[in-house]
């Protein structure tokens, strides 16, 4: 369990040849997200096994408050 990890969704659409995936995982708080991802936090978490399925990946995340 992941302390302050509420949801994660996954969404895919394609594009031509390849199809596009976005990972959106909710939090309580900035702070929980920087125990899950680390001190950096802004570096995108992709597991190795996620990595080999992928022909590429973006290397930030982006971190979003909702209110």
């Amino acid at each position: 369990m992941i302390p302050g990890f509420r949801n994660i969704q996954l969404r895919r659409r394609p594009l031509d040849e390849e199809g596009e995936f976005i990972t959106i995982m909710w939090f309580d708080s900035l702070d929980a997200v920087k125990q899950f991802a680390g001190q950096e936090y802004e570096k995108a978490v992709v597991l190795e096994k996620a990595r080999s399925l992928l022909k590429r990946y973006d290397q930030a995340s982006q971190h979003y408050e909702v209110k």
